[in-house]
């Protein structure tokens, strides 16, 4: 764009150096000259701006894509992993009734909860606020499993109780780390 910008001046050097029969052709030329100069000096500005913005679009998308949110989502997946074991668990047990989604979010929250407070330390606590788990995040991660049971509805207490026989605090540690 720039060559284009030198070699409009050039023209319109040469126009003034030249002589003119009319001066209306001569003022045509040079208003021609002009207007080409500013179209191609605004095209090169634009050009320019246009370009970093693509080079630090492509830059930021392609070449580095999420940076960060694959470390920090990556702390956090073997608590995601343990919490769906824990509902799977819940859900195959032939023991219990039927229950509703709230009740094993509480029951596993409960569980993990008591775990959490004596070991904030562990990185897969370390993206929450203070290291300590959320019930929303439990709740986030558990997929309903519609069951049919004649039993009846078992209290958050009793499902608790269950989840305590197979997973203990030495157990979740181990899943953990």
């Amino acid at each position: 764009m720039l060559k284009e910008v030198d070699n409009e001046i050039n023209i319109i050097s040469n126009t003034l150096s030249s002589s003119y029969n009319s001066l209306d052709l001569l003022i045509s030329d040079v208003l021609t000259s002009a207007l080409l100069i500013g179209y191609h000096t605004g095209a090169h500005d634009m050009r320019i701006n246009l370009e970093k913005h693509a080079e630090n679009g492509f830059q930021k998308s392609v070449l580095d894509p999420q940076k960060g949110g694959n470390i920090k989502a990556g702390k956090v997946e073997p608590l995601k992993n343990l919490i769906n074991e824990m509902a799977c668990f819940l859900y195959t047990n032939n023991c219990i009734g039927k229950f509703t989604k709230e009740n094993a979010t509480a029951s596993i929250f409960q569980l993990l909860y008591e775990f959490n407070i004596n070991n904030k330390s562990l990185e897969c606590f370390s993206t929450f606020t203070n290291n300590e788990i959320k019930e929303r995040f439990v709740n986030q991660q558990i997929k309903h499993k519609q069951k049919s049971s004649s039993l009846r509805q078992p209290s958050v207490s009793k499902l608790l109780e269950v989840l305590k026989t197979d997973y203990n605090q030495t157990k979740i540690k181990k899943k953990l780390k």
